[in-house]
């Protein structure tokens, strides 16, 4: 096995196991270390083959704002010790989820073949599996409102960017396959309305319009788009059961806009005007209440990942995450120039299913603290990993003749 395999191997295997953790643990348990090794075998792995020979990546715009973004992270020792007092143990949870980006790079390098690409997307519907099946037992049998005996997973982006990228990878697939991947969506999408999330909701029917008006003349869209709506129709009168149970369009009818996070944009800004420039530093807590709760709310995150960015690291944080986010979308737009001209239809369906997944799981962190989870930055670099391959030509090249021999 060579050296890159392993280290895609070892990448995957670090996303399925936060399956089985808590996604933003409070203590070190024998799930934690694991996934702690997993990583930092990884980036020794890569370590050592610079060591030992050349190293030549695939040009990005990305690698500017990962720079920038280390930067930033070692910035943030000085609002957070120095001036605001926070605790060394509150400062590293608030780093390590975006520490993990640093396996971009070495994934960069080491994805060199169709396969090292299976293998990142299998992890993630592997462990969207695990979690959808998990939340399934959680609920079976249950009695009364079973929202509430959701295992805290069921919330992670893991299922809604497995699903995403089932309704991409659908639009350029043909046959038994395209049928095995609805299938696998639909079963996906039960979980997601089991629930009951607005957010997830929103997301899921989003990416599955866009999956199905994709491609086609109009009748075969029109078809397409008419199924969906059936299944979300059916779907949502199946988890009506009772009186005890919220009404999905209960929920809906009350508003998009949750008050409580106006009330923590709020309080967000109150803190960010404290220190504009540089932010507060990860690990700042702050506090206010939630009035329709009546609730003195204190800690550490936001639940919108620009807000987060805006209290911790101010203006210069939210300067790096939108020069991250240009250079995402140059990205994009430079693969799906080239891939609009490739023969493999696999490379056209991991880049679509790829880009829904993506689009999707950074959506969530709009609506959602996900961000902070162990899972989500390597959702989102398997993505950007497997956004940037697709274009390589040799690579598929390669494929098509072992295919052939």
């Amino acid at each position: 096995m060579s050296v890159n395999r392993i280290i895609v191997l070892l990448a995957g295997s670090a996303l399925v196991v936060t399956a089985f953790i808590p996604p933003a643990p409070q203590t070190i348990g024998a799930g934690e270390i694991i996934y702690a090794m997993l990583i930092a075998v990884m980036l020794l792995v890569f370590v050592m083959k610079l060591m030992v020979g050349p190293c030549n990546l695939q040009k990005t715009y990305l690698y500017v704002p990962l720079g920038a973004f280390a930067f930033l992270v070692i910035l943030s020792i000085w609002p957070s010790f120095i001036i605001n007092n926070v605790s060394p143990y509150l400062w590293l949870r608030g780093i390590t989820p975006f520490l993990i980006y640093t396996v971009i790079p070495p994934l960069v390098y080491a994805t060199r073949t169709p396969m090292d690409l299976r293998i990142l997307i299998s992890s993630l519907l592997l462990s969207a599996f695990v979690i959808a099946l998990n939340s399934i037992r959680s609920i079976t049998g249950a009695e009364g409102y079973w929202r509430a005996l959701l295992p805290v997973h069921a919330f992670q982006p893991h299922p809604i960017a497995a699903f995403a990228f089932l309704m991409g990878y659908a639009t350029e697939v043909k046959g038994l396959r395209k049928i095995g991947v609805w299938i696998a969506a639909f079963f996906l999408l039960v979980v997601i309305m089991v629930t009951e999330s607005r957010s997830f909701i929103i997301l899921a029917v989003v990416a599955a319009i866009f999956g199905t008006l994709r491609g086609g003349p109009v009748l075969a869209k029109l078809v397409r788009l008419g199924m969906v709506a059936i299944a979300i129709a059916l779907l949502i009168a199946l988890l009506q059961r009772g009186e005890e149970n919220i009404d999905v369009f209960r929920r809906f009818a009350k508003g998009i806009i949750d008050p409580t996070r106006v009330e923590e944009t709020k309080a967000v800004l109150i803190e960010f005007a404290k220190s504009p420039i540089f932010g507060n530093g990860f690990g700042y807590q702050y506090t206010y209440e939630r009035t329709s709760i009546h609730l003195v709310w204190e800690g550490q995150y936001t639940h919108n990942l620009v807000t987060y960015i805006l209290l911790t690291t101010g203006l210069v944080g939210i300067t790096v995450l939108l020069l991250a986010g240009v250079a995402l979308g140059r990205e994009v737009l430079l693969s799906l120039k080239i891939i609009h001209h490739s023969v493999s239809q696999e490379a056209k369906a991991l880049f679509w299913g790829s880009l829904y997944a993506l689009t999707a799981t950074l959506g969530y962190a709009l609506f959602q603290s996900v961000f902070r989870s162990l899972g989500f930055p390597l959702i989102v670099s398997f993505c950007i990993v497997a956004v940037l391959k697709v274009r390589v030509h040799d690579m598929w090249q390669t494929c098509r003749r072992r295919c052939r021999s």
